[in-house]
C-alpha cells in the first residue's frame, strides 16, 4: 500500500526547492497584497527599517555638519570685527546678526513724495534695510533728515521722513541716504547654542541610528538566522519615535530664545540658567560664575548632617561644655526642626556602629533660642 501526500506537503519538503506552489503559494501571494506605505513607510521589516534608520542618520548628519562648520568658523576668526569685515558667515551673517551702519551708503533717492512725507530709494538688495531701521538722508543743500524705513519690498525702499526735516529743507531724487546694514559677527550665546546642539544631534540622532538603528537592525536577524527582530512592531516604532524627537530638536532653533544653550552634556550650571529669566534675551556668557541657586531649609540642615562620618561642620558648630551646637536656620519649622534631630541621632547611631564605640550618653535635642533653633547634642 502506497502513502498519499497532500500537495502542500510534498511541495514544501520536496528535495527541488519548488516553494511556489501549494500553501506557499499562497502565502507569497498574501505578501504581494501588502501596498506601498506597509511595505516601505510603516514597515515591520527589519531590512526596511534598518534602511529608514540610515536615511535618519544622513539627514540630521549633514545637520550637525552644518553646525560643526560654524563652529570651526568662530574658532577660526574668533574677533567679531574681522569675522564681520573679511570673514562674515554665510547667509547667517546677513540675516540674523546684521547691523545698521550709520554712514554706510543705501542708495539715491528715486522719487518723493511730499503729500505722504516719503522717499523712496530703489535697486535695494534682500538684506540692504529691513522695515524699523534708522536711516539719514543728505539733502543737496548739506541738510540731513532722520527717516525710518516703512516697507521693503521689490527692490525698493519706502522712508518716511515726516516731522523730521529741518525747516527749508527739501529733498529731491537723487539726495543720498545712509544706513545700510552690514554683516555681523557670530554672537557667544550663540556659538554656545550649536556647540550644545552639534553634541545633542551627532550622538543622539546620528551615531546611535547608524550603528544602532542601521547596522543593528539590518544584519544582527541575518548573523544569528532569525527571520526578524524578536518585536518587529516596535521596532519600527522606534524609528517613528526618532523621527519626530528630531523635528523638535530641529524647531528648537527657531523658539524666541533659540535652541539649548548649556553645553551638549546639559549639566548644571550652565543648564540652570534660562536666558536670565527673560525670553529672547541670551544670558551673560559668564553669569553662570556667579550664579547660585537659594538653598531650602532641608539643603542647609543637609550640609553640616553627615550619616557615616562627621555629624556636623566644625565651621557652622562651637563646642560648649562638652557639647556640640549645630544652629539651624531662621524660620526653621518645629516639624523640621524634629525631623534634622532624628537625622542627627541616626548619624550618632551610625557613627557609634562603624567605630564601635559607647556613644549612649550622648543626647540630641532641639534648643529654642528666640526665634532660632539649635541642635545639642
Amino acid at each position: 500500500m502506497s502513502a498519499v501526500f497532500p500537495t502542500s506537503t510534498v511541495t514544501r519538503h520536496g528535495g527541488n526547492g519548488d516553494h511556489h506552489d501549494g500553501a506557499d503559494g499562497d502565502s507569497h501571494g498574501h505578501h504581494g497584497d501588502v501596498g506601498f506605505l506597509k511595505k516601505y513607510v510603516f514597515s515591520v521589516d527589519h531590512k526596511v527599517i534598518g534602511i529608514q534608520f540610515l536615511f535618519l542618520g544622513l539627514m540630521f548628519m549633514v545637520v550637525g555638519g552644518l553646525l560643526a562648520m560654524l563652529i570651526r568658523w568662530q574658532l577660526a576668526w574668533p574677533d567679531a570685527e574681522t569675522q564681520w569685515r573679511d570673514h562674515p558667515v554665510p547667509i547667517l551673517s546677513r540675516t540674523l546678526w546684521s547691523k545698521v551702519a550709520p554712514t554706510e551708503r543705501l542708495g539715491a533717492i528715486a522719487s518723493v513724495d511730499a503729500a505722504n512725507k516719503t522717499v523712496t530709494v530703489e535697486n535695494i538688495d534682500t538684506y540692504d534695510v529691513r522695515p524699523g531701521d534708522a536711516v539719514t538722508v543728505k539733502a543737496s543743500g548739506g541738510q540731513t533728515v532722520q527717516g525710518e524705513v516703512r516697507e521693503v519690498e521689490h527692490h525698493h525702499a519706502l522712508i518716511d521722513v515726516g516731522g523730521a526735516a529741518p525747516a527749508g529743507t527739501a529733498l529731491k531724487a537723487g539726495d543720498t541716504v545712509l544706513g545700510k546694514r552690514q554683516p555681523g559677527s557670530m554672537p557667544p550665546d550663540f556659538y554656545t547654542m550649536i556647540f550644545s546642539m552639534h553634541g545633542t544631534i551627532m550622538i543622539f540622532f546620528v551615531i546611535i541610528p547608524l550603528l544602532v538603528g542601521t547596522f543593528g537592525n539590518y544584519l544582527i536577524p541575518l548573523k544569528i538566522g532569525a527571520p526578524d527582530m524578536a518585536f518587529p512592531f516596535l521596532n519600527g516604532m522606534a524609528f517613528w519615535s526618532a523621527l519626530p524627537a528630531g523635528a523638535v530638536i530641529v524647531a528648537s532653533f527657531f523658539m524666541p530664545s533659540g535652541a539649548a544653550q548649556a553645553g551638549w552634556t546639559v549639566y548644571p550650571p550652565l543648564s540652570s540658567i534660562i536666558a536670565n529669566g527673560e525670553m529672547g534675551k541670551p544670558w551673560d556668557e559668564s553669569a553662570w560664575l556667579a550664579y547660585q541657586r537659594p538653598r531650602t531649609p532641608v539643603e542647609r540642615i543637609g550640609s553640616f548632617l553627615r550619616i557615616g562620618g562627621p555629624i556636623v561642620e566644625l565651621g557652622d558648630a562651637k563646642f560648649a561644655v562638652n557639647s556640640l551646637t549645630a544652629p539651624l536656620p531662621v524660620g526653621t519649622s518645629p516639624t523640621l526642626a524634629e525631623k534634622a534631630a532624628n537625622a542627627a541621632r541616626a548619624a550618632v547611631t551610625d557613627y557609634a556602629k562603624h567605630n564601635h564605640v559607647d556613644l549612649k550618653n550622648v543626647n540630641v535635642q532641639v534648643k529654642t533660642e528666640g526665634e532660632g533653633k539649635s541642635l545639642l547634642s
